[in-house]
């Protein structure tokens, strides 16, 4: 185990004692590393997210280079489109909005 001396400011260290009153944990050790394993899973989720962000991002040029896409340009497109893709729309009730 590593051996660290941190500064908290004044906010964070009233949420140490806080947590220390209400006896969440033994100590202030105890309760930067709970925020540290949070933190951690945070950006371990925040990196999957943007990973499917780019996913995303990649598909839709795809589609767009084969000319998969509608033109949105008006509500009466848009209205098409979510009629389109609504759930209960009926299969093969038009294509994209023109």
């Amino acid at each position: 185990m590593s051996d660290h001396h941190i500064r908290l400011d004044e906010a964070q260290g009233a949420f140490v004692d806080r947590q220390l009153s209400a006896g969440r944990h033994h100590d202030a050790a105890e309760v930067v590393g709970e925020a540290l394993r949070r933190y951690e899973v945070a950006l371990a989720d925040e990196a999957e997210r943007m990973e499917r962000v780019r996913a995303v991002i990649l598909e839709g040029r795809e589609a767009i280079a084969r000319g998969d896409f509608a033109m949105i340009e008006t509500q009466a497109d848009e209205a098409a489109l979510f009629a389109r893709i609504s759930p209960g729309h009926a299969p093969g009730g038009g294509g994209p909005p023109s």
